[in-house]
């Protein structure tokens, strides 16, 4: 087994350790709560103690139900004490009652009485409010300056009644006056007075007035503040410091379910972290060199050749900072808020200037800090994992428009779809509260209004995604027309091998859109001295005629300098200049070379005769070096059929071969043999033969 190797150089590195200290400096300045359990299974940690009181908290189902228990529940109605009201009573029903000074009396001392306890006259407009809801018949709220109490609805008079029971007090007085009458004491009072007549006679009814006012906006007020759910208690008792909360091993239901919820929370409510300030910040700085260990190490596995390009590198460890950056900040601010955060969008960054590979393994590890720091880790840290490969997957179909909004759509319901399981793995059906399905639907836009961004990473790191590279093959760009103009006969050459990378490149499931760029702009460098290359000479012309077989090779060779030179003055993707230097890897000018060979040169001095390379890296460079080789060697060609076809296209497929172009690209031995067939097919036909059409015969027949 062949160890691995590291590149360990400061372009590597810097960014690296930089890396470290923005993880370390954002992490939120808390422990992290070290036990996990899973309701259902067992507890697998020591013993746990309460180092603490903490609240016992209710789960949602039961708040939920209390609030709707309060929704349904009576309310009653409040009313304003208006104490003027006893006296001005009293002291007309004395005056009307004058002639008779002990029922005056009598009456006005049961009144004062009455009135203390209050006297209310229903009204309409209670009647209206109380009728949309079941009114509490048992109390009502009395309003005495700045002090509310609950009275019994029974020791309060009705006004319609007074009247009868103060008939009933004044007969009740005259009743035993009558018996003191008999026993030879004197009342004061006519026993043949007829209180009924009386009262009606004096007004009394008219008199009477409530001492109760009803208060509406009391009363609609108190209604808020009974069915405010912020006054729903959350907890159910307490939990004292010392108890077992959990036993080794014991299986974790409902109660220990709920005792371990409620510790955590309290735990990171309260205490966070206990330990000496240094050993945190020593902790977090170690785990932000974890992590970040774990993101490029993931990346040198998957896509080495990404880490040497300096620009990708940066790109991928600045989204890794962003993205972790975002979920401290969350986790320690607004932590109920996260679905809001549009993570999915993270890995479409990543797919559009990546594709494939290195795609989904990167944005399992900058999900990373979900997982550790956030509360329900694991089930947020699987719903936003597959919530990224849905858009992976649907924006790499729907990415157009409008369709995108179809996208957004597709998201959300992958995050519900995983709410949906790990419910029903919970013992419910769907538990999903309001505020949380609008943060869902927020986040699933927010990966629409987020994408654009790409944009912008694109031209800070010079990043090529598939719109940059559809602008890039568009022919009317200033350097293409250039190259049209002064070597129209390379420029053609480039036409063909788009088209021919464009046909072969799909069934080795290479990238298309970047290989039909690369083509366009593979031997720009021809621009220079372009007389010298045969494509572009005029007939009866020769550059080299006159030259050494060295100096030929050299002007050849030359135009890959060249090339490269004028992608950096166009600032042309770093990508698309890989492709430049590699088209021709270190293969020899095979004319100048073999002529300069059989003209008795030394074998041993013919490194002017071989291109610099580097060879071909990737999949996608090696399908053009074959592409670019037989599109110029074809033309060569007298015939099409299959087989001189066939044993062309291995004639320049076992070149490369033999001079090792291929051992260093990823590309397998069997994509090169489809490659090849398909190259054999794309020739014969594109080069298939046409009917020659018949002269027609002199009939003497207008043409």
């Amino acid at each position: 087994m062949q160890p691995i190797k590291i590149p360990l150089t400061s372009r590597i590195l810097v960014p690296f350790f930089l890396t470290v200290v923005l993880l370390a400096v954002t992490m939120p300045r808390k422990g992290v709560f070290k036990y996990s359990w899973q309701k259902g299974g067992s507890w697998n940690y020591e013993t746990l103690v309460a180092p603490f009181d903490f609240p016992i908290l209710k789960t949602r189902e039961e708040i939920n139900a209390e609030m709707q228990l309060r929704l349904r529940a009576p309310y009653s109605a409040c009313y304003d004490y208006e104490a003027d009201v006893k006296d001005e009573v009293c002291a007309r029903v004395g005056d009307a009652l004058s002639g008779y000074p002990h029922l005056a009396a009598r009456a006005v001392n049961f009144l004062a009485g009455c009135y203390a306890g209050g006297v209310m006259a229903p009204t309409h407009e209670s009647s209206d409010l109380l009728s949309g809801a079941d009114e509490n018949q048992g109390i009502i709220y009395i309003q005495k300056g700045k002090n509310c109490s609950v009275v019994p609805r029974d020791e309060v008079y009705l006004l319609s009644e007074l009247c009868g029971r103060l008939a009933d007090e004044l007969s009740s007085a005259r009743s035993g006056a009558s018996s003191g009458a008999k026993s030879g004491v004197n009342p004061g009072v006519n026993p043949g007075v007829n209180v009924d007549s009386l009262l009606e006679a004096a007004s009394i009814s008219s008199i009477l007035l409530p001492n109760l006012v009803f208060d509406r906006k009391l009363t609609e007020e108190k209604y808020r503040e009974a069915t405010n759910p912020d006054d729903v208690a959350v907890t159910m008792g307490t939990f004292k410091a010392g108890d077992v909360i959990v036993r080794s091993g014991d299986a974790i239901r409902n109660y220990e379910d709920r005792l371990l919820t409620s510790y955590k929370a309290e735990f990171n409510e309260k205490v966070g972290y206990d330990g000496p300030i240094f050993l945190l910040w020593a902790g977090n700085l170690l785990l932000s060199l974890i992590l970040s260990f774990i993101a490029v190490f993931v990346l040198l596995m998957v896509s080495p050749k990404t880490v040497m390009h300096l620009n990708e590198y940066l790109f991928i460890l600045s989204l890794f900072v962003l993205c972790s950056g975002i979920t401290f900040i969350m986790s320690r601010f607004t932590p109920s808020e996260l679905y809001m955060v549009p993570y999915p969008v993270f890995a479409l960054y990543l797919f559009s200037f990546f594709r494939r590979k290195p795609v989904i393994p990167l944005y399992g590890i900058f999900l990373l800090p979900v997982l550790i720091f956030c509360e329900g880790g694991m089930r947020m840290y699987i719903t936003l994992f597959f919530a990224g490969c849905v858009a992976v997957l649907v924006f790499s179909r729907l990415n157009k428009g409008w369709q995108q909004f179809l996208s957004a759509l597709c998201i959300f319901a992958s995050i519900l779809l995983c709410h949906f399981a790990f419910t029903l793995v919970g013992g419910s059906f769907f538990d999903v509260e309001w505020m949380e399905l609008l943060y869902i639907m927020l986040g699933s836009l927010f990966v629409v209004l987020a994408y654009p961004l790409v944009y912008l990473f694109e031209k800070v790191f010079n990043l090529v995604s598939e719109s940059r590279l559809t602008e890039l093959t568009d022919t009317n760009t200033p350097l293409l027309r250039t190259l049209s103009e002064q070597a129209p006969g390379t420029f053609q050459h480039c036409i063909a091998v788009m088209n021919m990378v464009d046909a072969v490149g799909k069934d080795v499931d290479a990238d298309i859109h970047l290989l039909r760029a690369a083509a366009l702009y593979h031997d720009i460098g021809k621009m220079e001295n372009a007389g010298c290359y045969i494509e572009n000479q005029l007939p009866g012309t020769d550059f080299h005629a006159g030259l050494q077989p060295r100096e030929s090779a050299r002007y050849i060779i030359g135009h890959v300098k060249a090339g490269l030179n004028l992608a950096r003055k166009n600032k042309l993707p770093e990508v698309i200049s890989d492709f430049i230097s590699t088209h021709h890897g270190t293969t020899s000018t095979g004319y100048f070379y073999n002529k300069y060979l059989n003209a008795g040169g030394d074998p041993s001095d013919v490194d002017d005769f071989f291109y610099p390379g580097p060879r071909p890296q990737t999949k996608e460079q090696v399908v053009l070096m074959l592409c670019d080789s037989i599109e110029a060697a074809s033309r060569t060609l007298s015939a099409f059929d299959y087989d001189t076809v066939s044993a062309f296209v291995d004639k320049i497929y076992e070149g490369k071969m033999q001079a090792g172009q291929y051992n260093v690209s990823d590309i397998t031995l069997r994509e090169l043999e489809c490659l090849k067939e398909s190259l054999k097919q794309y020739l014969v036909h594109l080069h298939h033969g046409r009917i020659a059409y018949p002269e027609r015969k002199n009939d003497n027949k207008q043409q």
